[in-house]
């Protein structure tokens, strides 16, 4: 039996099956939603996690799993579906959130990775404050994550990787052998190249030919040109996925 206050109890939904019903009933009422409900919701459960970690560190320190499992490691396996160190890490960020939300701050760290990315910033409790408090000085509410936190700090940010086929990446080999330059120099020179030129315009295409008829006419080098200023700009997007496309389809047009 739950002694908790009734208006502090709201517990999480205990299966996927609740899921389910909920997104069933939420969308018949659909038409009845309010602004206010909806926003309280969102922002009733958006740190729901640091309950999980709360309870779960309330399991483990009056060992409730005992009778049940024979160990607090095979509780966090069978019960929970997590490793040990998985449920450790919860229990941590939960309790960094726990400490800011005591020291009055009304902004916290909205996922596990910012309150454990802010954790390695102090290694006492009472370095959280000051911490915290640098991070919301530097970066905007919206706009902090755990590597926004962890570029606060002079962390330097991880090197993206592309997963791209092999017959690709030996293509791209081959045009910075050419130039003498590794695959990461001819990027750079990609996406330095696109910010001093200006974009192409329609002024390639003669009076007979039209964009719609750009498919069906020869290929020529000032149309791979202009494929190339397509290029830079996707990568400067980091839109890998198009970017991932455009570059094969370019490589492989026949010349």
């Amino acid at each position: 039996m739950c002694h908790l206050p009734p208006e502090l109890y709201d517990p999480l939904p205990p299966s996927i099956e609740d899921l389910l019903i909920y997104e069933e009933e939420l969308s018949s009422e659909c038409p009845y939603i309010t602004y206010e409900w909806a926003t309280h919701e969102i922002k009733n459960h958006m740190i729901n996690w640091v309950r999980v970690g709360l309870v779960a560190e309330k399991v483990r320190y009056y060992k409730l799993w005992q009778g049940k499992f024979a160990s607090w490691q095979e509780y966090c396996q069978q019960a929970l579906g997590k490793a040990k160190w998985q449920i450790h890490k919860t229990i941590e960020a939960a309790r960094v959130t726990l400490y800011l939300a005591r020291a009055g701050f009304e902004t916290l760290p909205n996922c596990e990775a910012q309150a454990s990315k802010l954790a390695k910033t102090a290694p006492e409790d009472q370095d959280l404050i000051i911490s915290w408090r640098k991070v919301l000085d530097a970066v905007p509410k919206h706009l902090i994550s755990a590597n926004a936190i962890g570029r606060t700090f002079g962390e330097e940010p991880k090197k993206q990787r592309l997963n791209v086929p092999t017959e690709l990446y030996e293509k791209l080999e081959r045009k910075a052998r050419d130039r003498g330059i590794s695959v990461n120099e001819l990027l750079g020179q990609l996406l330095d190249d696109e910010e001093t030129e200006a974009p192409a315009s329609n002024s390639e295409f003669s009076k007979e030919e039209s964009p719609e008829d750009y498919n069906s006419v020869p290929v020529t080098q000032k149309m791979m040109t202009r494929w190339e200023t397509d290029l830079e700009e996707i990568v400067k997007s980091y839109d890998f996925q198009n970017w991932l496309t455009l570059v094969w389809f370019k490589f492989l047009v026949p010349v």
